[in-house]
């Protein structure tokens, strides 16, 4: 899990020095996501990831634009 989270690091790094450039984000969503997955998506961007708990998150859906 370590290294995936380390990956996931560079990842974000990666599109942050793109859109610094002036690119778009190379990723899209075009349909609702889950909260949830949200959720755990931006939890998996923290570097202190064990310190996060999610707990009853409502059962709804994110427009893929703003996500």
């Amino acid at each position: 899990f370590k290294l995936d989270h380390l990956a996931t690091r560079m990842r974000r790094n990666g599109e942050n020095l793109l859109v610094l450039a002036g690119e778009e984000p190379g990723r899209r969503w075009t349909r609702p996501v889950p909260l949830v997955d949200v959720l755990r998506a931006a939890a998996s961007e923290v570097e202190q990831y064990e310190r996060i708990e999610l707990s009853a998150v409502p059962a709804t859906e994110v427009a893929g634009r703003v996500v």
